[in-house]
């Protein structure tokens, strides 16, 4: 099944049970009671009377007296029985468990405001809040806030041991090897971490000299490769040569012509479609059952076979946001069709 289709069948699982026909699943409105915070990232809440465990989303942990603090922060903001509201990331679904959510607590965004203290800094990869996220960050690195505290600072130089006072026997030969040469290209089938900035598309290796350029505030790390084109990221050519051909080589055989233009066109008017048949299907639903699940079938039969032409052309695009927003949308609305029809 296409990452996609995932991300979304998340959100529908984990948003209420909403998505009714067109309207798009937001689990900021349903409340949710926490019952613990099992980590510096991770609350268990009660969805439904079931325990269900949730990671706060684009945040990244620095580890040490920081991770410290934001359990100590979380805990002492939700403690158990606390009403919450979550919202399920799409973009950074995809087969990871637990799903990354933004947390709401009354009117606290508990993900923001985690950056606005410096607890922890911002991967950037949120879809809605990325800007909000961004800016915080800035805040906190103005600040000097929590862990950009010492962002500024350089190591005081340690002081002279007793041994390194004493003098040397002879002089140390110069090390043939004392700078090593960077490397700027990926090995060959590298699945390693990559790194990219905030405000760049590309990602990079670590090793090169791209990455030792970014800025720590705009650094984000992803796992792997997949994982940052899962985020929107491309890859440098400069570290991934192939990788970088072989995407634009895709992107130029689904991305772009006349055939790829109708495909999208003609999904965007199966969608409307039906959206029409669901609407139909809810009207009739508590006079006519069978009407209705007719209505539910034909509108799963046009989502289905427009879905199966518009991933390719999606997959080969990820930046374009109004095409990934079109996929979506068509497995958001699928899904719908498939569980109201068993009413």
């Amino acid at each position: 099944m296409n990452l996609l289709v995932r991300c979304a069948l998340v959100i529908l699982l984990l948003s209420a049970g909403a998505a009714r026909g067109g309207e798009e699943p937001d689990g900021t409105q349903f409340p949710h009671q926490v019952i613990a915070v099992d980590g510096p990232e991770l609350l268990r809440i009660r969805y439904c009377g079931v325990p269900v465990q949730v990671r706060l989303a684009n945040l990244q942990l620095k580890g040490g007296q920081e991770e410290s603090e934001c359990l100590k922060y979380l805990k002492d903001l939700l403690r158990p029985g606390t009403l919450i509201r979550i919202e399920i990331e799409p973009d950074l679904a995809g087969d990871t468990a637990p799903p990354p959510a933004q947390v709401f607590a009354g009117s606290t965004h508990v993900n923001l405001e985690m950056v606005k203290r410096g607890l922890v800094v911002s991967d950037g990869r949120s879809r809605k809040f990325g800007t909000a996220m961004q800016n915080a960050q800035l805040e906190a690195m103005n600040k000097k806030a929590g862990v950009w505290a010492d962002a500024d600072k350089t190591p005081e130089r340690a002081a002279p041991s007793v041994a390194a006072a004493r003098p040397a026997a002879a002089p140390a030969p110069p090390a043939a090897a004392a700078a090593q040469p960077v490397s700027e290209t990926a090995p060959p089938g590298y699945s390693g971490q990559v790194v990219a900035d905030l405000s760049s598309r590309e990602y990079h290796f670590p090793g090169s000299r791209y990455a030792s350029n970014i800025r720590p505030g705009a650094r984000i790390e992803y796992k792997s490769p997949d994982e940052a084109e899962r985020a929107g990221k491309v890859p440098s050519p400069f570290s991934f040569p192939e990788r970088a051909k072989a995407l634009a080589d895709k992107g130029s055989a689904h991305g772009s012509g006349a055939g790829s233009s109708t495909t999208v066109e003609s999904a965007r008017k199966a969608l409307a479609e039906a959206l029409t048949f669901m609407q139909e299907a809810r009207r009739v639903s508590k006079t006519n059952n069978a009407l209705a699940n007719d209505n539910y079938k034909k509108a799963a039969k046009l989502l289905t076979e427009h879905l199966d032409r518009v991933i390719p052309i999606a997959d080969a695009d990820p930046n374009n946001r109004d095409l990934q927003k079109l996929t979506e949308d068509l497995a958001t609305n699928l899904y719908s069709c498939k569980k109201y029809q068993t009413l």
